[in-house]
């Protein structure tokens, strides 16, 4: 059985119940445990969590109330919401040796059983390295430097978190470095776990930077490789730009993979939010393609002046020699 975490609020409510239909559409039902915890949910999205559950009979979809007054000390703002710091509860809420937590802007598109089988041994955290993993500015602010992780998706070891006390140690690293924790709990988790976190494959947490190209990715040459192999099908894909699928201005390659599974949540026509993903991938291909074409025209005019210094430096020399 596969026990798998999200967090969200109203806000988020949708966005978590796509990835729970992308979760169960693409894993057998019946061998997935789904909490989803939050401080409650209105009536509407209450009713659309129960048409859920209707969708994928045989799963455990639960939803679980949580006091955000267990979590203090977080660093709550617009973009991180006291939900964001749910997945910290998880050993407390649940009893299991083994949980596996993901954010609700991801979309499951393979079978995650290798994923969940992964022998954590005494490990706190099967965790995949973040798309700005090597971006200096992140080390220095947190003082560490070894990888960089996303918190995106956790394969949590419950009993090493509850023997190390480490959802209390994270918070109070919150409360005692705020200034270094611009990604809350994910900065925390990277600088307080440092040794206690395994590497996994980046197809576990395919992240939105890794679309682009490869001159603006912020990690050393010799991962492009795993990274370009993790493209072909990602098992877990992570829309972690600001503009999500279900937000105007949202160019990722498969953000319409989110419209594919919130079919399975609300009953509507997207081809409309079809037409606008592919218009917005459109413009972005076009600026893609213009600013490689004013970058060559730059590159030929380098070129054409390199070439012309050297006839003319060729033809000063003979000049001199034949005078």
């Amino acid at each position: 059985m596969k026990h798998i975490i999200l967090a969200a609020d109203d806000n988020y409510a949708i966005p978590c119940m796509v990835t729970i239909a992308s979760i169960l559409s693409n894993n057998v039902p019946e061998d997935c445990n789904i909490n989803v915890l939050t401080e409650g949910f209105n009536e509407e999205n209450t009713k659309l969590f129960e048409k859920l559950r209707q969708e994928f009979v045989g799963a455990s979809i639960n939803i679980v109330v949580v006091d955000k007054a267990l979590i203090k000390g977080a660093i709550v703002t617009e973009r991180f919401p006291i939900s964001n710091f749910f997945r910290l509860l998880v050993p407390m809420f649940f009893d299991f040796d083994k949980a596996l937590y993901m954010d609700c802007d991801i979309i499951v598109n393979d079978d995650i059983s290798e994923l969940w089988n992964t022998d954590l041994g005494d490990m706190a955290c099967g965790i995949i390295e973040d798309q700005a993993c090597e971006d200096i500015t992140l080390h220095n602010r947190i003082h560490t430097f070894t990888p960089y992780y996303n918190a995106g998706v956790l394969l949590m070891n419950l009993d090493v978190w509850r023997k190390e006390n480490i959802s209390q140690r994270l918070v109070e690293y919150m409360k005692d470095y705020p200034e270094r924790c611009l990604y809350p709990d994910q900065d925390a988790i990277n600088a307080i776990l440092v040794g206690k976190l395994m590497p996994l494959p980046y197809r576990f947490n395919f992240q939105e930077r890794w679309y682009e190209p490869q001159q603006h990715w912020l990690m050393h040459r010799d991962k492009w490789e795993a990274i370009e192999e993790a493209k072909k099908k990602p098992a877990i894909l992570h829309y972690t730009g600001p503009q999500k699928p279900w937000m105007e201005g949202c160019s990722h390659p498969l953000a319409m993979l989110f419209f594919k599974y919130k079919k399975f949540v609300v009953e509507n026509d997207t081809s409309e939010e079809d037409d606008r993903i592919k218009t917005q991938q459109a413009q972005a291909r076009d600026k893609e393609n213009r600013e490689r074409r004013r970058r060559h025209k730059h590159i030929r005019r380098a070129n054409l002046f390199t070439i012309l210094f050297a006839v003319e430096t060729i033809a000063f020399i003979l000049y001199i020699l034949l005078s």
